[in-house]
């Protein structure tokens, strides 16, 4: 098989090639996503992990993608709903730190750009309200905490007034 280039020439030869191939794999569409980035085809890219989701897709790298490709065109709140749209922030597993990092991490990507009020229902997410994580004291829940405290009196004020 030979390789696939930006120019988005052998697009089809990975189509004919993926095929059936890996269905269900959870990151079948990410790989394909992707692809059609570094191929310049950003648009389709998100629609075919908004599709994903669509179908049912609950793969934390599928909401992933889809944020980081909206975040680098801008919309930022499109990529908060991206992120929030993932099933356990809702409804927490067992996975609860795992869960609270994605959306920590997600929180703090909109947060470094200045998009406080798009990072603000992330960190609710992160900090988990319930009490759950608020004792811990890693560094990490401590920045996050900083960080918190810092978008609710921004937000709170006018964010009008520090954003674009």
């Amino acid at each position: 098989m030979k390789g696939f280039t930006a120019e988005g020439k052998h697009e089809t030869e990975m189509e004919e090639v993926l095929g059936t191939r890996f269905n269900g794999h959870p990151e079948k569409s990410v790989f394909r996503a992707r692809r059609l980035q570094k191929a310049g085809r950003t648009d389709e890219a998100i629609a075919s992990l908004r599709k994903e989701l669509k179908a049912g897709g609950s793969v934390w790298k599928v909401h992933e993608l889809l944020g980081e490709l909206l975040v680098s065109r801008g919309d930022y709140a499109a990529a908060s709903e991206a992120y929030l749209s993932y099933p356990p922030f809702k409804n927490p597993d067992d996975q609860k730190v795992m869960t609270s990092n994605f959306a920590y991490l997600s929180g703090s990507r909109l947060f470094w750009l200045g998009r406080y009020e798009e990072a603000r229902p992330l960190y609710d997410v992160s900090a988990w309200k319930d009490g759950y994580l608020s004792e811990a004291g890693t560094r990490e829940l401590k920045e996050q905490a900083k960080r918190y405290a810092f978008i609710y009196s921004v937000v709170d004020r006018d964010v009008r007034k520090i954003t674009p």
